[in-house]
């Protein structure tokens, strides 16, 4: 009696055994073998890479754009985005290309940010002008933000108007926003963003 209860033990363990060792290789093929090229796709995103490679060198030739803030800032988060897809791709070709997409992206995205920084403060201050707030942007790239006006003296104004913009700010990189809401010293209060640099994707 007792041999047959351990018989059956011993089969239940070569069962269990059995099914551990087939789920281990099961697993092992899933993560080892390889992924079906789709080689369609990877040919699309070549073609994409290259038109974006050629429309970049072109701006780059070209110099500062003529497009408005809105349209180039998505035309630069549309690369950034084309990038992010890209690289992460098998392909050994599409590697390639993307690193050479990333090359021309870095040095398009530090030639435009300070100019549409630049830009973004100059169409607010006509409309801010009429509530009595000034808008500027300083620094080597234009990557401080600064507000004055003797509205900004309760940190409760400052707080809902930064978090009303904040979006943009983190859109066009800016570093910094500062309120001012006098010219005396210590009459501002500054906030730092965090955000990407110019030179990164």
């Amino acid at each position: 009696m007792a041999g047959k209860i351990f018989k059956k033990e011993n089969i239940f363990k070569y069962i269990v055994f059995i099914l551990i060792a087939a789920a281990a290789i099961a697993i092992v093929r899933y993560y080892v073998t390889p992924e079906p090229v789709d080689t369609e796709s990877n040919k699309n995103i070549s073609i994409f890479i290259q038109n974006a490679i050629d429309e970049i060198d072109l701006s780059l030739k070209k110099g500062s754009s003529d497009d408005d803030m809105t349209t180039r800032l998505s035309w630069l988060k549309s690369n950034a985005a084309l990038y992010q897809e890209a690289k992460v791709n098998k392909d050994q070709a599409i590697t390639t290309q993307s690193n050479i997409l990333k090359d021309r992206i870095l040095k398009v995205q530090t030639r435009d940010f300070p100019g549409l920084r630049d830009a973004f403060t100059t169409s607010k201050k006509e409309i801010l002008s009429k509530e009595n707030i000034q808008i500027a942007a300083s620094g080597a790239t234009k990557d401080t933000l600064t507000f004055t006006s003797p509205f900004f003296e309760p940190a409760k104004t400052k707080k809902d108007f930064l978090k009303g913009i904040n979006q943009i700010v983190k859109d066009l990189r800016f570093k910094k926003v500062i309120f001012k809401w006098s010219e005396k010293k210590g009459d501002f209060t500054e906030y730092k963003i965090k955000g990407k640099e110019d030179s990164e994707i």
